[in-house]
């Protein structure tokens, strides 16, 4: 009977990355991310926060493929969804979609404002590929001191 080792080359991890957060921020762990940032100073009602999430796709997916399925989730189920900008942008030497959207939480801190970030890690060959998620999310209202930290700290991001 074969037996097989996660990781290996049969079986590759999510790709390896490094990211530098604001100062202040901590981190945490939530189901289906790989790595959970927040401001624990952020204002009330909203925790302030940065996931990243890794998924494995079929290596046919397309980038321009991958953001318009998220987009069409969000639209689909965030309530009063509105498209506030959406841009090709360069993270580690790769194009990614970068989206900043809107929705209403329906709770206390009313609409929120989010960054998605997606693009691809390195590993080359085989049928998947892995889709890399970065979201961050804060109040509307607190975009003048949030929106540019977040696409900041994204760029710092960088495959190991």
């Amino acid at each position: 009977m074969p037996t097989y080792t996660f990781p290996s080359t049969e079986l590759p991890p999510p790709p390896s990355f490094v990211i530098e957060v604001p100062e202040g921020w901590r981190h945490d762990e939530a189901p289906e991310t790989v790595a959970v940032f927040f401001d624990p100073a952020s204002p009330p009602h909203f925790t302030v926060n940065l996931v990243v999430s890794v998924d494995r796709v079929a290596a046919a997916v397309t980038l321009e493929g991958a953001a318009a399925e998220t987009l069409d989730q969000s639209e689909e189920t965030l309530p009063a969804f509105q498209l506030e900008q959406e841009r090709v942008v360069d993270v580690d030497g790769a194009p990614a979609s970068l989206r900043f959207q809107s929705f209403e939480s329906g709770a206390a801190a009313g609409r929120l404002l989010q960054m998605q970030l997606l693009f691809f890690g390195p590993r080359n060959g085989g049928s998947t590929k892995d889709l890399v998620q970065i979201n961050a999310t804060c109040r509307f209202e607190d975009d003048e001191r949030y929106a540019q930290l977040f696409v900041d700290t994204a760029k710092t991001f960088t495959f190991r």
